[in-house]
């Protein structure tokens, strides 16, 4: 993640899936990046999660940060703060989307106000205009809306779900993250779990990169051979 990215929380359902306001944000995310012509990153936060980050990368991200822990496979106000904390101060994103969930509405004020930046919350619309992020929530029992501009550097905001659109997911975004997870593993020197991504990349891909090599090696390795 580069300084002045857009940056979405995903969250995932029971059952490991992705959250459909996930999605939409990452429609959202990506007009806004688009619009300002920085990147689009993502992160996640669970336990178990990697394949839920695969799919997530099909979406239009530029890259996915995966924050995989069993101390984080529920929601702790206190763990995912401290998590969030240390990446948001070392990649300083322009923007911080959220879906305006439970989780949403507890993580982001907590963050915003240990970073010092400015935070909307509810809000049912968010567009660029003269370089400026515009943020549009209901006012008055939901009577009006109203336009507002941070003015911090960085900013934060929940979204109602239903504001963005979902993209058309990317075969080839997904299998871009899933080589390179692979390659990692590799290096790690976890054999046996770089063999099965390998394994997973070519039989969705048939010949990807050098995958076909590395699963070679790798099958090599795990033998004896």
């Amino acid at each position: 993640m580069r300084s002045g990215d857009i940056l979405v929380l995903a969250e995932t359902v029971k059952g490991g899936g992705l959250a459909s306001v996930s999605l939409e944000l990452m429609g959202l995310g990506r007009e806004l990046a688009d619009g300002l012509g920085t990147g689009l990153s993502a992160v996640m936060l669970g336990d178990g999660v990697g394949e839920a980050a695969r799919e997530l990368a099909r979406y239009g991200a530029d890259e996915v940060l995966l924050l995989d822990h069993p101390s984080l496979g529920a929601y702790n106000p206190e763990l995912y703060h401290g998590a969030l904390l240390g990446l948001l101060r070392s990649g300083q994103p322009r923007v911080l989307l959220a879906g305006h969930t439970a989780m949403g509405q507890d993580l982001l004020p907590r963050l915003a106000f240990s970073l010092s930046c400015g935070l909307v919350t509810d809000c049912v619309g968010v567009k660029v205009e003269g370089g400026d992020i515009l943020f549009v929530r209901p006012v008055y029992g939901g009577n009006a809306l109203a336009t507002q501009r941070i003015n911090t550097a960085a900013a934060m905001a929940t979204v109602r779900a239903r504001v963005g659109e979902a993209p058309a997911p990317s075969a080839e975004a997904g299998r871009a993250l899933l080589y390179e997870l692979g390659v990692l593993l590799e290096e790690t020197g976890e054999t046996t779990r770089a063999l099965a991504v390998f394994l997973e990349l070519l039989a969705d891909a048939g010949e990807y990169k050098d995958a076909q090599a590395r699963a070679d090696r790798l099958a090599k390795v795990e033998t004896g051979g």
